[in-house]
């Protein structure tokens, strides 16, 4: 899975298999839990990435709502958010919102180089038009209509669809 550059640092305990490791990127919004391996990775899948907005153009838009997954087709192609789900989070710091385009074929989607792991205040700064829904609590979903409102939906566990 890809990881944004901007995740500040992870942090566990030396008697986890996953001790502890600290990395800073130039500019970050957010602290995200990350694995030695994952931190290893992000150094070097951050830079491989061309997000549309750059470090210095994040904002402080939502404050204290941990990590999301999101989409390249919203992160480097900077298309808006057109659904998202919150779901049971998978750990402490994921907030369990998920965001998509919402054009994903399922095969772009099933590849991890396609969705990252993201604070949720730098999706907010690629749309802030979702800033409403983050109070929403799981379960809840959300698709942009024609006339681009986000419109409450059913939600479906992933898989059920």
């Amino acid at each position: 899975m890809g990881f944004p550059l901007w995740v500040r640092y992870a942090n566990y305990p030396t008697h986890s298999p996953n001790y502890s490791v600290k990395w800073t990127a130039a500019t970050c919004h957010g602290n995200l839990t990350l694995s030695v391996a994952a931190a290893t990775y992000l150094k070097r899948y951050a830079s491989m990435k061309n997000f549309r907005l750059k470090p210095e153009q994040i904002k402080p838009l939502v404050q204290g709502l941990g990590s999301c997954l999101a989409t390249d087709r919203i992160l480097v192609d900077g298309l808006k958010v057109g659904y998202c789900y919150r779901e049971a989070p998978d750990n402490k710091n994921d907030s369990g919102w998920r965001f998509f385009s919402g054009d994903e074929e399922q095969e772009y989607i099933e590849n991890p180089d396609n969705i990252g792991l993201y604070s949720v205040n730098t999706v907010a700064n690629y749309d802030p038009q979702i800033v409403p829904l983050l109070s929403y609590p799981e379960g809840s979903a959300f698709e942009r209509n024609k006339a681009g409102v986000f419109v409450r939906i059913a939600f479906q566990t992933p898989g059920e669809a």
